[in-house]
């Protein structure tokens, strides 16, 4: 627990920034922090699942189990020593220098700090369960640089996450969630975890990634007016722990501001941080709309299932990686100024072929706030 606390301590140094291309401050007078967290136990709690009762599979905990994740926008001068942009900025300029270093693009700077966890379907053993998935932890910084057109159409953002794999606070977590779940139901389940000292790399790993992904707000080219439909699509590459490619493509539809940023709408394929936009300035003061996504993936090699160093007793092999594999979103968002929440359900694809094959549905929630 010590060297998790120390690793939590280091992360939480980071803060992130947004600055414009031409120089002007007025970021400074509006960020915005966003808290993300899912849970596939919160399926039981979602009636639009039960609407669309063959759009999600039946409620279990495994796969996916949760995920925990802050993003921050701030002011340049919040930036910390230890927030690392340089990077993302010089593979931009190489990539797109020509087209996107003009006084027409925004520069946006932000950091995420997260947790992701991962468990097979059996928990109540302390023996390696070799048919389904192993346990996995990801404790993770990641900081983004985004090169955005001035009409919020289109973006380029380029990412460089370093994280932990191994720790115990995956563990810590989902014990406790499940204890509170077994407590308020009277109910022997769900049963708390026994197996995670055979997770990736137990003990912790360093890791990291890189990462570039590519908005375009495809409605905005082919609508005249797009208040109450907006369709945006996106690809991405990935290279580090996690190495892959995706496609992927949002649509919502309702009441909804016309000029969010092109990559808050989108951001793999998935909500992820609330469509709150950098400035001031709105187009209206609130928000209610329905959304459902789609993303497709090339997988390549994935860490939290196929190991890093040394020898996991419960990793795969690259043959027992599945290489294409899909999720899609549905849920609804609101916003009133600078408050914002999204409320949606996500179903994935087995990523593996053990002999357990099921997909896999969770539940989350985006909470935002401008400052």
């Amino acid at each position: 627990m010590l060297r998790t606390a120390l690793v939590f301590s280091f992360f939480a140094l980071s803060m992130g920034s947004v600055a414009h291309a031409d120089g002007t401050d007025e970021s400074c007078s509006s960020g915005f922090a966003a808290l993300h967290l899912d849970q596939d136990l919160f399926v039981e709690f979602f009636p639009l699942v039960d609407a669309l009762p063959k759009a999600f599979v039946e409620n279990e905990d495994r796969d996916y189990t949760m995920g925990l994740a802050l993003t921050v926008y701030s002011c340049p001068n919040s930036i910390n020593p230890l927030s690392f942009f340089a990077p993302q900025q010089a593979l931009s300029a190489w990539l797109f220098a020509s087209k996107n270093q003009s006084t027409n693009h925004s520069e946006s700077y932000l950091t995420t700090m997260g947790l992701d966890a991962y468990t097979p379907d059996e928990l109540n053993t302390a023996d390696p369960v070799f048919d389904d998935r192993p346990y996995a932890s990801l404790l993770y910084l990641t900081n983004s640089y985004i090169l955005a057109s001035e009409d919020h159409n289109s973006a380029l953002e380029t990412s460089v996450t370093l994280g932990v794999l191994g720790l115990g606070i995956g563990d810590a977590a989902q014990t406790w969630i499940h204890k509170i779940n077994r407590d308020i139901n009277s109910s022997d389940t769900p049963y708390a975890p026994l197996g995670w000292h055979h997770q990736i790399a137990d003990g912790g790993q360093l890791t990291a990634m890189v990462s570039m992904a590519k908005y375009l707000r495809l409605s905005s080219k082919f609508l005249a007016n797009n208040r109450y439909f907006d369709v945006v699509v996106s690809a991405q590459g990935k290279v580090g722990y996690n190495t892959s490619m995706a496609l992927g493509v949002m649509g919502r539809f309702g009441f909804f501001r016309q000029n969010t940023p092109v990559q808050n709408v989108i951001r793999q394929g998935g909500y992820k941080y609330a469509s709150i936009k950098e400035n001031s300035s709105y187009d209206q003061k609130w928000e209610a709309y329905g959304f459902a996504g789609f993303r497709g993936h090339a997988v390549a090699y994935n860490a939290l299932l196929q190991g890093q160093f040394g020898d996991d007793i419960h990793a795969l092999s690259a043959s027992q990686l599945r290489n294409f594999i899909y999720d899609y979103t549905i849920g609804a968002g609101f916003a009133y100024k600078k408050l914002a929440l999204q409320l949606y359900c996500s179903t994935r694809s087995s990523e593996h072929f053990l002999s357990v094959q099921r997909s896999h549905s969770w539940c989350g929630t985006n909470f935002a706030f401008g400052f």
